[in-house]
């Protein structure tokens, strides 16, 4: 991770962090309103306080990764409580990022991009970690494309994003197997390999939209 991109550009946030912590889950629900049920215990001003204090403890002992690795660990377990599994990974991450570019504005390089898409994939590893033991499921994110938690989430996110608008898993497929991103990886682990795994993921994302559906 680059730690020193992290810790800048969280200072830029971090004065107007109750605002930001505000946006996002307002993002959240705007775009995903299937979150909402998740929330429904909740008082969503508090639930700002936890987001906004998670962020600056990660990015507070980013150089202490021991204590950062067991913190993480046992949030993933925590989340588990609260009926968060892997599906919901995507769209934190997703809006997260959205939410960043929004406060950063001009400051939002694609190297700051970078730095916190690599900070949030490796969050997320951290969590699963914390987590899979419980729930067993969580486990699929350690086994298919090289453990690579981001390729993962830009497939979740892309799926959900095309079954919104009307597309049917079998283009979708076929729509990120053109992806430039993917292409990419097709080259590097083969394109059967990728089509394999892209195809996996994206069943697996349409069944748990249309079980969420009954």
């Amino acid at each position: 991770m680059n730690v020193e991109i992290l810790e800048d550009t969280f200072e830029l946030i971090r004065p107007n962090g109750e605002q930001f912590a505000k946006s996002f889950y307002k993002n959240l629900f705007r775009k995903y309103p299937e979150v909402k049920p998740l929330f429904s215990d909740i008082v969503i001003e508090e639930q700002e306080k936890k987001l906004l204090l998670s962020l600056v403890l990660v990015v507070e002992n980013l150089r202490n990764i021991n204590y950062l690795k067991v913190m993480l660990e046992s949030l993933g377990e925590r989340h588990l409580k609260y009926n968060v599994v892997s599906e919901h990974y995507p769209f934190v991450g997703e809006i997260l990022l959205e939410t960043f570019a929004q406060y950063l504005n001009k400051k939002w390089t694609e190297e700051v991009k970078q730095a916190w898409t690599e900070a949030y994939a490796a969050i997320v590893d951290i969590m699963l970690n914390g987590a899979k033991q419980k729930y067993r499921p969580l486990s699929f994110y350690h086994t298919e494309l090289n453990s690579n938690v981001m390729e993962r989430l830009r497939i979740e996110a892309l799926t959900r994003k095309y079954i919104r608008n009307g597309i049917h898993k079998e283009i979708i497929v076929q729509k990120l197997m053109q992806d430039s991103y993917f292409r990419e990886i097709g080259q590097k682990v083969g394109n059967e390999t990728t089509f394999k795994i892209i195809s996996n993921v994206v069943n697996k994302v349409s069944n748990s939209i249309e079980r969420s559906k009954d």
